[in-house]
């Protein structure tokens, strides 16, 4: 990152943190202007844990993970890295039944109660040897290390009246290490994703925020924690943290949530660092991790285990005293281009719903290489204004959604969305695809009844765009536009209504 693209980042990212109302962390004034963060994604050695494994068959299973772990933080610190955060899932795999998950937990002692360090005091509890060798990552690498694992926490009904009949809580557990080796924060999952089977929810949440001597505080959350209020909108809102260690195994879910359109969207809404690792296993559709931050990102979305080292902006006081206003950016040069007017809808193509990730949205068909529509469902308005820069038969749509998810858990969720349909047909629209040929200039705005709004910009082939401009207008609407430079497979404004969860 060059001088130049810094100041960019440095101001786009001023605008976010005035719009998002982010506070900043008192930092060293001696710091520099970036960290290096690196994240590990990891093709695990899947197995079948439906017949159960002793403790010493796990801990045989889980020592190629650990090997490979260990070789990416030495590569890591030399190339500079000072944290590294390692995937969720990433020691074992998935799909486990409660009892072949038992023999991999090891008890994780809460650190805001019990100061330990398992690289120097390997003894002092039992059965924590993948503690032990996360320890001695972080000691003999100087380096923040953060790891997720499996924790238990014995129990009985009359120490808790929620204990489980086998007398054990089994939680999906992140562990953060100092460069010494400490143990120095423990965060236990709070939103599952298709696991209380064998892991349970913890009774009330972890807000599990650390301090770095190059960074201020990091926060740490997992996976499916990313879609929710509690943790990561607290973290954020409630703590002021502006870094996050974020563990997942994060399965594609197009148009709309595939992992690096997730990752990018929240460090881009929220103005945040993000460093997200993730689980790689293709064939399900588990890969993508990045390292994030407002205006720019290094990301991968491809097979097999790779590491990713980045230079980090840290935010100055300086920098974030800036008024920085949203900017008019002219995103093109049609004829009576204007970024703030009124958009009406041309073309006489009828709306229509159309089921998308289970739920249906309202949507209408672009017609034309240039044109202007707008669309409602519920009390969200979408407006877009767009004009093609290559030639395609590819079908698009604007998209509109104002209500609950209810699959699996419930979130109230407001989304506009400019999308290419999978196929030729209206009826593909909302189907998932990777792939397009077809650029824009375009606009995109939306109005919403929450300031939570996240943007992103798919393109072809898996690949992220960053906006040429996002945020709210004086009219209350938030906007994003983009020159692309390749094809367009969605470009979003995702809104979280946490309140109306």
């Amino acid at each position: 990152m060059d001088s130049t693209d810094r100041m960019r980042t440095l101001r786009w990212a001023c605008l976010l943190l005035s719009v998002y109302g982010v506070s900043s962390v008192e930092k060293d004034p001696g710091w520099p202007d970036t960290f290096v963060g690196a994240v590990f994604e990891f093709a695990v050695k899947d197995s079948d844990h439906s017949a159960g494994y002793s403790r010493s068959e796990a801990l045989q299973h889980m020592e190629r993970s650990l090997e490979a772990f260990e070789e990416a933080a030495r590569d890591a610190k030399r190339q500079g890295a000072q944290i590294i955060v390692f995937p969720e899932y990433g020691l074992f795999g998935i799909n486990f039944t409660r009892t072949s998950m038992y023999p991999y937990l090891e008890e994780v002692p809460d650190p805001n109660i019990t100061s330990w360090n398992p690289c120097l005091e390997p003894q002092r509890f039992d059965n924590t040897e993948v503690l032990f060798r996360f320890s001695c990552m972080a000691k003999e690498n100087d380096l923040f290390v953060v790891g997720n694992m499996g924790s238990l926490e014995p129990c009985t009904s009359q120490s808790h009246p929620n204990c489980p009949s086998d007398g054990r809580f089994q939680f999906n557990t992140n562990v953060a290490f100092n460069s010494d080796g400490l143990l120095i924060s423990r965060y236990r999952k709070y939103n599952l994703y298709f696991e209380d089977h064998y892991y349970n929810t913890p009774n009330q949440v972890d807000y599990a925020i650390f301090n770095t001597p190059f960074a201020g505080n990091f926060a740490m959350f997992i996976c499916y924690d990313l879609l929710f209020g509690s943790p990561a909108m607290e973290i954020v809102k409630r703590y002021g943290v502006q870094n996050i260690a974020f563990s997942t195994a994060w399965f594609d879910h197009l148009p709309l949530l595939s992992s690096i359109q997730a990752q990018r969207a929240f460090s881009a809404g929220f103005g945040i660092n993000l460093l997200a690792s993730n689980l790689n296993i293709p064939e399900k559709g588990a890969f993508g991790s990045g390292i994030y931050f407002p205006g720019g990102s290094k990301y991968r979305h491809a097979n097999g285990s790779h590491l990713l080292v980045e230079h980090v902006p840290l935010w100055s006081e300086d920098a974030l005293s800036q008024e920085i206003p949203f900017t008019e950016k002219k995103i093109n040069q049609w004829e009576g281009y204007s970024h703030t007017g009124d958009v009406e809808k041309t073309g006489e193509e009828p709306p229509f719903n159309q089921i998308m990730m289970y739920d249906e949205h309202t949507m209408v068909l672009l017609s034309g290489d240039r044109g202007k529509h707008r669309i409602c469902h519920g009390d969200v308005c979408c407006s877009v204004k767009y004009q093609r820069t290559t030639n395609s038969s590819e079908l698009y749509a604007l998209t509109a959604y104002d209500g609950k998810h209810t699959i699996r858990q419930v979130f109230y969720h407001q989304i506009c969305t400019l999308l290419r349909c999978a196929g030729s047909r209206r009826e593909s629209c909302g189907k998932p695809t990777s792939h397009a040929v077809t650029t824009f200039n375009f606009e995109l705005w939306g109005n919403f009844g929450t300031k939570y709004v996240l943007p992103a910009i798919l393109t072809d082939g898996m690949h992220l765009q960053e906006p040429d401009s996002f945020g709210q207008l004086k009219d209350g609407r938030y906007s994003i536009a983009a020159r692309m430079s390749e094809g367009l497979v969605t470009a979003m404004l995702y809104s979280r209504a946490y309140d109306r969860d």
